[in-house]
């Protein structure tokens, strides 16, 4: 500390030095923001984003510095919004929601790009009845719309603009 105080001292004289000196007399503090979003079937069984923050708000102690903060990132069901919201209100928690627009998502096409011509789903295709190419072919072709949905860096940078 002592250096950057002689250099902040010499660059720009005693109010600059004393600003500097102040500030490491601060007790230091965060924000610890989370992100709520939509379970993703097969890694999340129906409902664990609501329980598991149920479980961070009951059983979680306060954190010494630190201020807590919740993006709800564009969960799709309105009910299940609803009760993260509601959840997040009785336990007096700072929260911004970020929405899903129904109108937004259906503008949102298809990605054919990356699936080859043979790999194309149609009907009647002997290669679709496979499940897991089908699977494949079809994560590929949502690729756009599942970006929308799960918002993984609009919901950070939404995170880093807030804290």
């Amino acid at each position: 500390m002592a250096k950057a105080w002689k250099e902040a001292l010499r660059r720009h004289g005693s109010r600059a030095a004393a600003l500097l000196e102040a500030q490491s007399w601060r007790r230091d503090s965060f924000v610890l923001t989370r992100i709520i979003g939509n379970d993703l079937p097969p890694r999340h069984r129906d409902g664990q984003s609501l329980a598991n923050l149920a479980f961070i708000l009951e059983h979680e102690p306060p954190l010494p510095g630190c201020e807590k903060r919740w993006i709800v990132n564009r969960i799709v069901d309105p009910a299940r919004r609803a009760a993260v919201e509601a959840l997040l209100r009785r336990h007096r928690q700072i929260f911004t929601t970020i929405p899903f627009e129904p109108a937004r998502y259906g503008t949102i096409g298809w990605d054919l790009d990356g699936v080859p011509g043979d790999l194309a789903i149609r009907r009647g295709d002997p290669g679709t009845r496979d499940p897991g190419r089908r699977e494949r072919i079809l994560v590929r072709m949502y690729r756009h719309k599942n970006n929308y949905v799960m918002n993984n860096n609009g919901a950070r940078n939404a995170a880093l603009r807030d804290g």
